[in-house]
């Protein structure tokens, strides 16, 4: 069957395991909160960028988060999600990642 083009494109493919979702300790991947933290971005990025990092994901603003505040002094975005079947893909798809737009550095995140 043809894939449905307005179909996320990381529905059906995995992510983290419910039991896993709420097993970790705080500040580390796994929690009841739909909030990541993203780290860890280099100062150069900008949130364009970072956006377009996403949607090379599969994700995009509207459709699979509804809060995202950028911050490049620090190298850090909040990303807040509505699901958490689209938050635990989101962590399986970039968690431990390198980026598209810098090479050699690789996504750090944490669940709050």
């Amino acid at each position: 069957p043809r894939p449905n083009p307005l179909q996320p494109c990381w529905v059906g493919k995995g992510g983290l395991s419910h039991s896993a979702i709420g097993a970790a300790p705080p500040g580390h991947v796994g929690t009841s909160s739909l909030t990541v933290m993203v780290r860890s971005l280099p100062k150069a990025y900008t949130e364009d960028l970072f956006l377009e990092e996403l949607c090379h994901g599969g994700f995009t603003r509207e459709r699979d988060f509804d809060c995202f505040e950028f911050n490049s002094s620090e190298g850090s975005c909040l990303v807040g999600f509505g699901n958490a079947e689209v938050m635990s893909s989101f962590v399986a798809t970039f968690d431990g990642k390198e980026m598209w737009h810098a090479s050699g550095r690789k996504f750090a995140m944490a669940c709050l």
